[in-house]
């Protein structure tokens, strides 16, 4: 069926598939058309909407199953108050809702995977008050969001054509797995992560220039060569949720993946999960996580003011930088060269793990301190410094309470 400016018409087709005509529609030039399969069980709704150029038979308008498409190859531009023109008020088999200048593209059923489609060389503007709220939002054409619009998208986010920011806020709310994907990089104002269900994977470069906020038990997963910022640092990162460092090419830290400006990062968890040896960018984290199954070596000195939690296999190696700990959680691996200056862990995990001082590799005999951590310094103790240099020799600077095994592979 088919409605113009908001009216229903007389005219309809029938189509079981493949394209189809409504023909002798009567339509002037700007006025908004909107194709709706009628009378179909949710499942099988499909909504389409374009403008009129005035000139001949409007081609190429999309009905695609559980898809709401923009556009038409007449190549419009249309704003969201378009898209609501006949909306699933007038008609429940028509896909959106428009409310309160917000469109809900699920507003006209229950639908498994439905999607917003930005069709080629079309456009459409979300405006300064205006809400899109969809699934799957699919950019082909352009998507602009102009000044302070807000877009809510549970499903998948792709970008194949262009999408133009404002001061937007896109929030991505599923409960099932999400991606932010696509041939063409986006760039957002700012972006609110509050899936609690599963990770929001990003397998394309993104630019972020105001704020990414994970909320608390949220997660962020790019994939290893993808870059939040690829041009410089910008915009600022906060929450309380944990964002995943994955990238394993040079340089493979926090910094080089999530280039921020303001790194606010004292309630978030980052966490380093890469799929190879990793660095540990030299900052103050709120929780730190190395739970990648490799060797992750610190940049410089590191502190953290929550847990720092090194994960079973995985290793922690200081490279001869301070350390500053509130609470230690390791089932894998600290490793210390005992030249530190400062080794600090408030809260001293002795019920597993391991800590093994190395040495400091500097070819020469050295007399490297074991530190005392308290009452109960370490679960397992191993002294065995680096064969591919002198031994050094370790000193006990204070009595040490190693409650389960202390191995001296090399070293003294």
């Amino acid at each position: 069926k088919v409605a113009v400016d908001g009216v229903a018409q007389a005219q309809s087709t029938t189509t079981s598939g493949g394209s189809w005509t409504i023909s002798s529609v009567t339509a002037s030039s700007g006025q908004v058309i909107t194709t709706w399969l009628d009378g179909v069980a949710d499942a099988s709704e499909s909504t389409g909407v374009t403008k009129y150029d005035g000139t001949g038979n409007i081609t190429g308008m999309v009905l695609n199953t559980n898809t709401l498409t923009v556009g038409s190859a007449d190549n419009q531009s249309l704003t969201l108050t378009n898209v609501g023109a006949y909306p699933s008020a007038s008609d429940e088999d028509v896909m959106p809702s428009w409310t309160s200048s917000t469109i809900n593209v699920n507003g006209g059923g229950t639908y498994s995977d439905s999607t917003i489609n930005v069709l080629a060389s079309n456009t459409l503007t979300v405006g300064a008050t205006e809400t899109l709220t969809a699934h799957n939002t699919t950019i082909t054409g352009t998507l602009v969001a102009t000044t302070t619009a807000t877009l809510n998208v549970s499903g998948h986010w792709t970008n194949n054509g262009t999408y133009t920011k404002g001061s937007e806020t896109v929030t991505l709310n599923g409960t099932e797995a999400q991606t932010v994907a696509g041939s063409a990089a986006s760039s957002f104002n700012s972006v609110t992560v509050s899936n609690t269900t599963a990770t929001i994977s990003i397998s394309t470069n993104i630019n972020i220039a105001g704020t990414l906020t994970v909320n608390a038990s949220a997660s962020v997963t790019p994939a290893a060569a993808v870059v939040i910022n690829t041009a410089a640092a910008a915009g600022t990162i906060t929450g309380s949720g944990t964002v995943n460092v994955t990238r394993t090419a040079a340089t493979a830290d926090y910094s080089s993946q999530y280039k921020f400006t303001t790194n606010t990062l004292t309630n978030l968890t980052v966490a380093y999960v890469g799929g190879a040896a990793q660095t540990v960018s030299a900052l103050t984290y709120g929780n730190l996580t190395i739970n990648s199954g490799y060797t992750a070596t610190a940049a410089g000195a590191v502190t953290v003011g929550g847990t720092m939690t090194v994960g079973a296999t995985s290793v922690y190696y200081t490279g001869g930088q301070n350390l500053t700990v509130a609470t230690l959680s390791n089932s894998g691996n600290i490793q210390l060269q005992g030249n530190e200056t400062t080794i600090t862990i408030t809260t001293m995990d002795t019920a597993k793990g391991t800590v093994t001082y190395i040495g400091n590799k500097d070819g020469v005999t050295d007399n490297l301190t074991i530190k005392d951590f308290g009452t109960n310094d370490y679960y397992d103790l191993i002294l065995n410094s680096d064969s591919g240099y002198t031994a050094d020799q370790f000193m006990m600077g204070a009595n040490l309470n190693v409650l389960h095994d202390l191995t001296i592979t090399r070293g003294n």
